[in-house]
C-alpha cells in the first residue's frame, strides 16, 4: 500500500511555499506561533511553524530551508496563564531544551510575555527586513 502526504488546499500551503518559508517561527507552547504565523499571514507573508519543542530532531526547522527563523519564549507563568491550565515545569523545560538549536541558530529571538500580538509582529518584521536588506546589499 502507498500512503501519499496531502497538503490541504490552502492559497499560503502550496508545496513551495511550505518547503521554503520566508518567516519560520518555533518556540514552546503558549508563546504566541500560531497567533503571529496567522497575523504575519494576513499581513501576506509566507509564513510557517513547525513543532520543534514536540520533536527529538533538534534541527527539525532545517527542514524547510527558511530564510528567517523566529524563536519565541516566554516564562512559565505566562505559559500558564496564556493555556489557563496547569502546565508541568518539567515538561517547560524540555521544550525548552529541544529549542536550544534553534535558538543558537536564529536570526531573531522575541520574548513574548509582555508584548501584544500586533508589538510581536512588527518587532519580528523588523528584523526581518533588516536581514532582505542586508541580502539585497550583498547581492
Amino acid at each position: 500500500m502507498i500512503i501519499k502526504r496531502v497538503l490541504f488546499s490552502c492559497p499560503y500551503r502550496s508545496r513551495e511555499r511550505m518547503m521554503n518559508p520566508e518567516i519560520m517561527i518555533v518556540g514552546v507552547c503558549a508563546a504566541g506561533k500560531s497567533t503571529l504565523v496567522q497575523r504575519l499571514r494576513e499581513m501576506g507573508y509566507i509564513v510557517e511553524t513547525v513543532s520543534q519543542e514536540h520533536s527529538s530532531n533538534p534541527f527539525l526547522w532545517k527542514r524547510r530551508e527558511p530564510f528567517f527563523l523566529v524563536v519565541l519564549d516566554c516564562e512559565l507563568g505566562t505559559a500558564r496563564e496564556r493555556r489557563q491550565r496547569e502546565i508541568p515545569e518539567n515538561r517547560f523545560l524540555v521544550q525548552k531544551n529541544k529549542l536550544k538549536k534553534a535558538r543558537e541558530n536564529c536570526d531573531f529571538f522575541l520574548r513574548t510575555d509582555s508584548l501584544t500580538v500586533e508589538e510581536s509582529a512588527q518587532r519580528i518584521l523588523e528584523a526581518y527586513r533588516g536581514k532582505k536588506a542586508k541580502e539585497r546589499g550583498n547581492d
